[in-house]
């Protein structure tokens, strides 16, 4: 007859609401106000109507649904989310949850992308949770700590820093060499959260001696070597393929080809001499080589 009723823990009936709305509690008694009930509660009129929709109290505001009953927890109202606490008032700003921090505007709706609290840039996922750590957005990196507040970081290459993702290694460290655009790459971490360390121009296999495409490991190391030339502080790809520094003649000293961002070396990839001495120095033997 769509009256709804409900009973006590002992079973005794506290009350029912009648199919147009109207509340009556066991006694035969109309009250109005606020009117508990066993798990629930009420918001009656001074027609003796069951409230619904929002209700402000006091500069509390709660949402009654259609059976009266006050929201509580998450709830999606008109398409947008709403959290409510145990008495059923609606929250406001920052929201902490087991499952994470969130934000909801002054009007209680969850918000999601990017939003500014406090003069420090946020970032809300899909699910209106707080991200941290590295985050990339568009063409530009941005790390966060605990507390959310996003920084943007120097991130030069973001496409490779994308790529790298997809990527594992069996040290604590990722190389990538782009051969087309002549760019290097060094990533610390592990797959899926590798953080750029350094960002480097490079020269590698002019045409008819490309730098090998594909996986490799970094297998052996040396100070120098050369006939007629020199090149230091090498770092193996993959058999005669090296990274090394920039060309020298056979004194050791002397520039004979410094040029980087260009293909034109026999196939090695070539960096300024201070970073081919710091992959020789701190990258170890395993570290994975991508090459593209």
């Amino acid at each position: 007859n769509g009256e709804k009723r409900w009973s006590g823990p002992d079973g005794i009936l506290t009350g029912h609401i009648s199919s147009d709305g109207i509340f009556t509690a066991d006694d035969g008694s109309q009250p109005t106000g606020i009117i508990e009930l066993p798990g629930l509660k009420l918001h009656v009129d001074s027609n003796h109507k069951v409230k619904t929709g929002w209700i402000n109290e006091d500069g509390i505001t709660y949402y009654y649904q259609e059976d009266g009953s006050s929201a509580s927890d998450w709830v999606k109202i008109n398409g947008t989310w709403y959290y409510f606490d145990n008495n059923g008032a609606m929250q406001t700003r920052w929201l902490h949850l087991k499952s994470g921090w969130y934000y909801l505007g002054d009007n209680g709706k969850m918000l999601t992308g990017w939003i500014k609290d406090g003069g420090k840039d946020y970032y809300l996922d899909k699910n209106g949770t707080m991200q941290t750590g590295y985050l990339t957005w568009g063409n530009r990196l941005y790390w966060a700590g605990a507390d959310g507040a996003m920084i943007e970081q120097p991130c030069y290459y973001p496409d490779m820093y994308r790529y790298a993702q997809g990527y594992s290694s069996a040290t604590n460290w990722l190389i990538q060499v782009d051969t087309t655009g002549n760019r290097f790459a060094v990533y610390k971490g592990y797959r899926g959260n590798w953080v750029p360390w350094y960002e480097w121009r490079c020269t590698t296999g002019a045409p008819g001696m490309w730098t090998p495409h594909g996986q490799f490991s970094v297998g052996g190391k040396g100070l120098y070597f050369g006939s007629g030339y020199r090149c230091w502080y090498y770092t193996t790809i993959t058999g005669e393929y090296l990274i090394h520094s920039i060309l020298y003649h056979a004194d050791g000293y002397t520039v004979r080809d410094g040029r980087l961002g260009y293909n034109g070396s026999h196939g090695c990839v070539r960096l300024a001499t201070s970073n081919a001495k710091w992959i020789y120095d701190n990258i170890p033997y395993g570290t994975k080589i991508v090459i593209w």
